[in-house]
């Protein structure tokens, strides 16, 4: 092709045909331009399909890792409601509002309204897609912020919460002991573990705390007790409006990652 080109300038040129030569001139830097552009435009056609490609299996990433936390969250809740539940019956207990008392149900209480649940989401597909650099190929300036947002909280905002309920739970639990006998909580929690894998257990549970003796009277009469327990109740309130906050945001980012999946 190229001495076919050639051939025909040096036909023009000896025939002293100026004009068609400079013509020819023209048309063939035209022609070499064009073809730069069509080149040009297929590579970047090329590059933009495995950007979408990269982005697609990022947003896939990101949604598998939410539907998971999702699940986590549900259950996580579903813990940290009955927990709650066991310090609110404790707390009505104290402030004589139980007409008849279950008294397995108290000593449960007494001993499990200290326990402790956390949630954090999954990160892996969101620092995937920030350390890979395809975070800036996002269009979607909304999704991309509820993301940023997100993983954010997850780092300052978990931590402090974390920090409070930690602490007034550990204060409960040294708290605590002054009113039971010092092996009662290892042995509780010694056949809560046991009971996990065997449903049977929880009677035996049920009959080995019920040899222990908790000083009633005693927690009833101590303020310090009772501020403890309600800073406890305080920091889980806290703790699940938090996580219903999650709930909300994971659900609104995975709407987004549908909307531009499809």
């Amino acid at each position: 092709m190229i001495k076919f080109f050639r051939k025909i300038r040096y036909d023009l040129m000896e025939k002293n045909k100026t004009g068609k030569y400079l013509k020819y001139a023209i048309g063939e830097i035209l022609l070499v331009m064009i073809g730069i552009l069509l080149a040009l435009q297929v590579n970047n056609w090329n590059e933009d399909r495995e950007n979408n490609l990269r982005l697609t299996s990022h947003y896939q990433e990101l949604k598998d890792e939410l539907n998971y936390d999702l699940e986590r969250w549900q259950d996580l809740v579903n813990q940290l409601n009955t927990i709650d539940s066991m310090g609110i019956y404790l707390r009505s207990f104290l402030d004589d509002e139980i007409i008849e008392v279950d008294s397995i149900k108290l000593r449960r209480s007494f001993l499990s309204a200290g326990w402790y649940v956390t949630f954090s989401i999954s990160s892996v597909a969101y620092n995937n897609l920030v350390s890979s650099g395809d975070i800036h190929l996002i269009e979607s300036k909304k999704l991309k912020r509820k993301l940023g947002s997100i993983h954010a909280k997850q780092g300052w905002g978990q931590s402090a919460l974390n920090g409070i309920v930690n602490q007034s739970i550990e204060d409960y639990h040294n708290y605590r002991h002054i009113f039971t006998e010092p092996m009662m909580t290892r042995t509780f929690f010694n056949n809560q573990i046991a009971s996990i894998n065997n449903s049977k257990n929880f009677e035996t549970l049920d009959k080995t705390i019920n040899d222990f003796s908790i000083s009633w009277d005693k927690v009833k009469r101590d303020q310090e007790y009772s501020i403890k327990l309600d800073r406890l109740l305080e920091g889980r309130l806290t703790q699940k409006m938090h996580y219903y906050q999650y709930n909300e945001e994971m659900l609104e980012i995975l709407n987004l990652l549908n909307e531009v999946l499809n």
